[in-house]
């Protein structure tokens, strides 16, 4: 006789997510960028409010509201993704942005997204490539990755008082999903989409 115990593996993860913000920081001249919108810079406000008034919270499941955002502000949402999964497995972050004029933009100046050093503007759907990693030690690992939202400083007028009250979910401008998968499952490569 041969006693078989068979458990199935588990694949598990959840995430966190904290606010940063920034506003556009002034040169020594008190100038925030020259004639030829030469690069500036940011600083933390070390609040959550931004320089001319905006303000960026997180509620406690995670939801962002970000309200009177201005050319040159800049949040970054730092998601802590916790695996307590037991096996190895694949994950990746999906980015998926409502139309409107600031995730569009009229003229290319929309708000910019960026992941590591992939910047983007006009996003519709946005999916980063799976990342594998084995089954943690100890039972739970974590890994961070940081996302920056920002309205350009050179945004222009048309910029001004929107919201986003059409949109299909009432208030949700961009949703941001970490997917995951066991190690070994056959995934298809990931799709950038862009209106251009």
């Amino acid at each position: 006789n041969f006693n078989i115990v068979v458990t199935s593996g588990n694949v598990e993860i959840s995430a966190a997510v904290e606010a940063t913000v920034y506003s556009a920081k002034e040169d020594a001249n008190g100038d925030l960028i020259d004639e030829n919108l030469n690069k500036y810079s940011h600083e933390a406000t070390g609040t959550n409010f931004f320089t001319n008034g905006g303000e960026v919270t997180v509620d406690a499941n995670g939801n962002v509201s970000v309200a009177r955002m201005t050319p040159g502000d800049r949040f970054d949402l730092k998601l802590t993704v916790t695996n307590t999964s037991d096996v190895e497995i694949s994950y990746r972050y999906k980015i998926e942005a409502v139309e409107t004029t600031l995730t569009k933009g009229e003229d290319g100046k929309g708000i910019v997204v960026t992941i590591g050093s992939d910047k983007h503007t006009k996003v519709d759907t946005w999916t980063t490539d799976w990342t594998p990693v084995d089954a943690p030690a100890g039972g739970s690992a974590t890994y961070e990755q940081t996302i920056s939202f920002e309205l350009p400083i050179n945004a222009g007028n048309n910029y001004q008082d929107k919201n986003i009250t059409d949109a299909p979910d009432g208030d949700v401008l961009y949703k941001i999903t970490v997917e995951a998968v066991q190690g070994n499952a056959v995934t298809e490569a990931s799709v950038i989409e862009f209106f251009n």
